[in-house]
C-alpha cells in the first residue's frame, strides 16, 4: 500500500500543467491537432497527420499535397504551400503602381494603371493619339494595348511629292 501513495504522490507533483490544466507523469491528450504527453515533469507536443498520407494538408476544405503550392482562395496576392502537413501562407507585396487610379482586374493580384504605355509615352485608356513617328496612322490605347492603324494616301498624280511638314499623305509641289 505504501508503494502505492508513493507512486501516486509522485506522479502529482511530478506532473505538467497545460492551458491551466494538471496533468499526471505520463499522460497523454490532444489539443490543437497535437499529441501532448507528460513525461519527467516537461510536456511534449507533436503534430498529428492524416495516417493514409501523413504529409497532405488540409486547407479551407481542399487536400494539397507535400510541396505543392496554391493559390490562397480569399487573397490574389496570397501563395500557400503545403510542407509536412502544415500550410504556410505568405502575401506577395505589391509596388506602387504610380498613378492615382489605379485598379485591380479581377484575374490580378496587385493594381495598375489603367494606362498604356508606347514609344515612352503614357496615353490613357480609351485615348485615341497620331503615331509619333508616322502622322497617317492614328492609334488607340484599350485595355494596355496601343493598336494603329495606317491611313491610305490617294497617288498624288505626279512624279516628285513632297510630305509638308505636320501632313500625312504626300501632295505634288506643284512642277510635273
Amino acid at each position: 500500500m505504501l508503494l502505492l501513495m508513493s507512486f501516486i504522490h509522485a506522479g502529482l507533483t511530478q506532473g505538467c500543467t497545460w492551458n491551466g490544466v494538471r496533468y499526471v507523469e505520463e499522460a497523454t491528450w490532444t489539443d490543437a491537432g497535437q499529441i501532448c504527453s507528460c513525461v519527467d515533469g516537461q510536456m511534449r507536443c507533436s503534430r498529428t497527420h492524416d495516417c493514409a498520407n501523413p504529409t497532405a494538408c488540409m486547407y479551407d476544405g481542399l487536400e494539397y499535397q507535400n510541396g505543392q503550392e496554391f493559390l490562397h482562395p480569399a487573397d490574389r496576392c496570397g501563395r500557400c504551400m503545403c510542407w509536412n502537413g502544415q500550410v504556410t501562407c505568405n502575401r506577395r507585396p505589391c509596388p506602387n503602381p504610380g498613378c492615382s487610379n489605379p485598379i485591380t482586374r479581377p484575374v490580378q493580384c496587385c493594381p495598375v494603371c489603367d494606362v498604356c504605355t508606347y514609344d515612352g509615352q503614357e496615353y490613357q485608356n480609351g485615348q485615341e493619339f497620331l503615331h509619333p513617328a508616322d502622322r497617317c496612322s492614328r492609334c488607340v490605347c484599350r485595355n494596355f494595348q496601343v493598336t494603329c492603324n495606317r491611313r491610305p494616301c490617294p497617288n498624288p498624280g505626279c512624279s516628285n511629292p513632297i510630305t509638308q511638314p505636320g501632313q500625312c499623305c504626300p501632295v505634288c509641289d506643284g512642277t510635273v
